[in-house]
């Protein structure tokens, strides 16, 4: 047991070195060509939670990528909201959540090890962490537009990419699911409207978004087709001195709402909410955040028996609390 216990000790170190050495580089590296005239481009994004990986092709020969100047944030949504329609770009990504896969393979296969995280009652420090994925990893291709965002440095006198922002229609496969924190086999697929963006303007602030709706189908039997919402978002702001609920603060809201159907599947909810607040302090020179993240999902789901190796017949309603402590550079 010692040792299931330091291999887990060394998955999360390992893990976590994929993030916080990259916060220098804005936890990002991308890179940007023109072959043959075409515009393709990528990003490889490292994050304890999330880390994935893409690659960008605009399908219009010789077009100029869009660059959109800096604005109030409420604008930049709007502009993006305006160019849903008229695709130009191609977008394949691979995205893991390793946080997530690492609590529900030791639930689902290690369970006596699993609970060797329980710190009061229920409350499993390994879940509370990684807890808000639905799936280990996804593979997702995306057809819409992507937008360069950018701003006028006054020093150069000169616009400077400042980031970048998709809108358009996702979809998303993959060939495993978690359904309360225990791993099945399903070949299951997402469609969705979605904004996606970030913006980075060094040393002033920065901004994360993502903002979808849609519907998720499944393959296996055991699980219920989905409506599903999310509205995520990520404030920094290095000027900032006073306290303030939307600046330097994180954001999140999922809902998983069953599709009517005549089948006898798996009945099935969830909704998800968390608030982090990001705190500036000053280490080796320079200016870092400590972000402390609290939330709660909500589910209504069938619980797993590990004695009897399989889900209970009846569904109950589940309460799991969310920490989600991290550094930002």
């Amino acid at each position: 047991m010692l040792k299931n216990k330091k291999t887990i000790l060394i998955i999360l170190i390992i893990v976590s070195s994929f993030s916080f050495p990259y916060q220098n580089f804005c936890q990002s590296v991308a890179f940007h060509s023109k072959p043959l005239g075409y515009h393709v481009g990528g990003q490889l994004t490292f994050d304890i939670y999330k880390p994935y990986a893409s690659i960008y092709l605009n399908m219009k020969r010789l077009q100029k990528p869009v660059a959109l100047q800096k604005g109030e944030e409420g604008e930049i949504y709007l502009r993006l909201g305006r160019r849903l329609i008229f695709p130009s770009y191609l977008l394949f990504q691979v995205t893991g959540y390793p946080l997530s896969a690492l609590s529900s393979y030791l639930e689902t296969d290690y369970y006596n090890t699993y609970n060797r995280f329980n710190i009061y009652s229920d409350l499993n420090i390994l879940r509370s962490v990684g807890v808000g994925f639905e799936e280990p990893y996804a593979f997702s291709l995306f057809l819409g537009n992507v937008f360069f965002l950018a701003y006028r440095d006054s020093a150069a006198n000169r616009l400077k990419q400042s980031g970048s922002a998709l809108a358009g229609f996702l979809i998303s496969t993959g060939k495993h699911q978690i359904y309360n924190n225990i791993y099945l086999h399903d070949s299951w697929y997402q469609i969705e409207l979605m904004l996606v963006g970030n913006l980075n303007e060094q040393k002033r602030r920065k901004i994360l978004w993502n903002f979808r709706i849609g519907a998720k189908f499944h393959q296996n039997e055991f699980l219920r087709d989905m409506f599903t919402l999310s509205i995520e978002r990520s404030h920094t702001d290095w000027r900032s001195t006073g306290w303030s609920l939307v600046k330097n603060s994180i954001f999140k809201y999922q809902a998983h709402l069953p599709i009517p159907s005549s089948e006898d599947k798996t009945p099935a909810a969830s909704h998800l909410i968390s608030y982090g607040k990001k705190f500036p302090i000053n280490l080796f020179h320079r200016k870092v955040f400590l972000v402390l993240g609290f939330g709660m999902r909500w589910e209504w789901v069938r619980f797993y028996d590990h004695n009897l190796d399989r889900f209970d017949p009846d569904p109950k309603s589940q309460l799991i609390w969310l920490i989600q402590p991290n550094v930002e550079f």
